[in-house]
């Protein structure tokens, strides 16, 4: 019984050692045993190479295996740099834009002396379009940091290069992100930064209409912020002042009416509540405010008709008395 059981394990052991040798080859130059599976060529432009043909192939996961054996193999040297950024290229392959992102960030933040940091600024803030595009939404689902993804990733566009291409236009795009997540101040913040450190970017235009437009949001969260509508009227009559004929001038015309009809029935609703107090001079002079000052509203109609009311009740008082 004994004697069957060390058959048995004999059997096995050696059936096993086989199994794993098999994986395992004997090179007489280098007098080691390697394995196929972790080997690399013997330089890194060679790996380069064959992982670039492997690429060129459409073999993706088995290409990127390839790029990460010559980081390993060769850390410090070029061709290392470039590994990593075919690894960028195998990541959005693979629609992981995310994890291409991260890759393409260790080129600049490993390898400083690549050449390559325009290409990856770009391909950077492509992948930030698409998922603001929605092209995308698989990212919305990884939170690498405490923002969002996006915002990560146009803030590394502009950190890798704060005076190139992309910087200002993704401080816009910053900029709207917060705007439709309601963040209005965070993204007036956002567009002040071109106006103030890209003045002669074509994306100046926009982001001052843009600030205008937050304030007259900004207005319309209380019942009437006077400040921020005021702050969006002069915006709004500052940008078409100095572009009158620009894409946005027509939405600029239409939200300022928009702020002069909100700040023509502010003052109705005063006038309003003074002539409900009987005080009717002071209605009168809030009124008479709306007709002068909101002529081309329909709150001046109504207020005349209101003033001629209140004569018409001063008037039967006035007949009462005597």
């Amino acid at each position: 019984m004994k004697n069957k059981a060390l058959a048995v394990f004999f059997a096995i052991f050696f059936i096993s050692a086989s199994q794993c040798y098999a994986y395992w080859i004997w090179t007489p130059e280098s007098r080691k045993w390697t394995n196929p599976k972790y080997a690399t060529k013997d330089t890194p432009v060679e790996q380069l190479t064959f992982a670039k043909e492997i690429l060129d192939s459409a073999e993706t996961e088995r290409a990127m295996s390839e790029f990460q054996k010559l980081i390993r193999r060769f850390p410090r040297s070029f061709e290392a740099s470039e590994a990593q950024f075919f690894i960028g290229q195998c990541l959005e392959q693979l629609k992981m834009p995310y994890k291409a992102f991260q890759g393409y960030q260790k080129v600049i933040d490993k390898y400083p002396f690549s050449e390559r940091t325009p290409e990856i600024v770009k391909r950077q803030f492509d992948i930030a379009d698409h998922i603001l595009e929605g092209k995308e939404r698989s990212l919305w689902d990884v939170i690498s940091t405490q923002e969002y993804p996006v915002v990560e990733i146009l803030r590394a566009v502009i950190s890798n290069e704060p005076y190139g291409e992309y910087a200002a236009a993704s401080y816009y795009k910053l900029g709207m992100f917060h705007k439709n997540l309601h963040l209005l101040e965070e993204a007036k913040k956002e567009f002040d930064y071109i106006i103030t450190d890209y003045p002669d970017s074509d994306w100046v235009k926009p982001a001052r209409y843009q600030i205008a437009f937050c304030d007259a949001l900004l207005s319309g969260k209380a019942d009437y912020d006077q400040e921020s509508a005021r702050n969006a009227q002069e915006g709004f009559e500052k940008f078409l002042e100095d572009f009158p004929d620009a894409e946005l001038s027509d939405k600029a015309r239409d939200e300022l009416r928009s702020l002069r009809d909100k700040e023509a029935q502010s003052n109705f609703k005063i006038a309003q509540f003074y002539e409900r107090q009987k005080s009717y001079d002071s209605a009168k002079m809030y009124y008479q405010f709306v007709i002068d000052r909101f002529s081309d509203t329909a709150w001046a109609g109504q207020s005349l008709e209101k003033i001629q009311n209140i004569n018409m009740i001063k008037k039967d008082k006035e007949n009462i008395i005597h």
